[in-house]
C-alpha cells in the first residue's frame, strides 16, 4: 500500500454569502409578502466534467477549477382572498455565472477537434435556470346542502431553460417547462375524513433530472426521466 502525502485530493470550496430579506402582513393579515436579495460568491468551486476521448469512452473527474457567483431575488406570497380561495405564489430570479472557468472540459462535438478548448468564464452555471417557482390556489365549496365541502387545489410549476453540464453542452440542456398538479377532495367542512383525486404533471410534460453521453456512440445522450403524468386517489380519516 502506498503511503499517504497527508493531502485531500480537493481543495476545499471557500463561500462568501449575503442575503437580506423582508416580511410583511398586510390587509389585516389576510396577505403575507416576502423578499429575500442573495449572493453567493465561490472560490474553488469543485465541478464534475466529462471529456470524450479519442476512443469513445467518456472520462469523467471532479477537480477545483473555477470561481463563480449565483445571486438572484425570491419573492413570495400568500393571499386569503375569501373564506372560500386563497392564492398563493413562490417566484425566483437567479443570476449564476462561472467568474473564471477557462479550462472547462469541451462539449461533444467541439471535442472532434483535435487540442480544443472551452472558455466557460462568463456563462451560466448547470441546473440554475433563470427563472423558476410555483402559483398555487385553494378553492372550496359547500356540497349537498353544506354537509359536506368541495376542495379544489391546482399547482403550477414552472422552470426557464437550464444547461445540464457545466461545459453548456446543448445535447444536455433541459427545455423550460411548466407542469400542472391538481387536487380535488370531498369531505366534511371540519375534514375529519376525506376522499381525493390527485393527478400530478396531468399534462404529462417530458422532462429529465440527468443526461449524459453514451459511450462509444459520439453524440448520442440518456436521460433518466422525471415523473410521468400519474392519478392517485387518497382516503384519510383525522381524530
Amino acid at each position: 500500500e502506498a503511503p499517504s502525502s497527508g493531502k485531500s485530493v480537493l481543495d476545499p470550496e471557500i463561500a462568501d454569502a449575503y442575503e437580506v430579506g423582508l416580511k410583511a402582513s398586510l390587509l389585516d393579515r389576510r396577505l403575507f409578502l416576502s423578499l429575500a436579495a442573495f449572493r453567493n460568491d465561490f472560490k474553488d468551486l469543485q465541478e464534475s466534467s466529462a471529456v470524450f476521448l479519442p476512443s469513445g469512452a467518456i472520462l469523467t473527474s471532479i477537480a477545483n477549477v473555477a470561481s463563480a457567483r449565483s445571486q438572484g431575488v425570491e419573492l413570495g406570497m400568500s393571499w386569503r382572498a375569501s373564506d372560500n380561495v386563497s392564492i398563493n405564489a413562490d417566484v425566483s430570479y437567479l443570476d449564476a455565472k462561472y467568474r473564471s472557468y477557462e479550462t472547462a472540459p469541451c462539449t461533444t462535438f467541439q471535442s472532434l477537434t483535435p487540442g480544443c478548448t472551452n472558455d466557460m468564464s462568463g456563462n451560466r452555471r448547470p441546473f440554475a435556470p433563470k427563472f423558476s417557482g410555483n402559483v398555487g390556489a385553494s378553492f372550496s365549496m359547500p356540497a349537498f346542502e353544506e354537509n359536506l365541502e368541495m376542495r379544489f387545489d391546482p399547482s403550477l410549476y414552472f422552470s426557464s431553460r437550464y444547461h445540464g453540464s457545466a461545459n453548456a453542452d446543448p445535447l444536455f440542456d433541459q427545455e423550460g417547462y411548466v407542469k400542472l398538479d391538481t387536487r380535488l377532495a370531498l369531505g366534511p367542512p371540519d375534514r375529519s375524513w376525506e376522499i381525493a383525486v390527485i393527478g400530478k404533471n396531468i399534462t404529462d410534460k417530458k422532462t429529465g433530472s440527468f443526461r449524459n453521453g453514451v459511450p462509444g456512440a459520439l453524440g448520442t445522450t440518456y436521460v433518466v426521466p422525471d415523473r410521468p403524468r400519474s392519478v392517485a386517489i387518497q382516503f384519510s380519516i383525522r381524530n
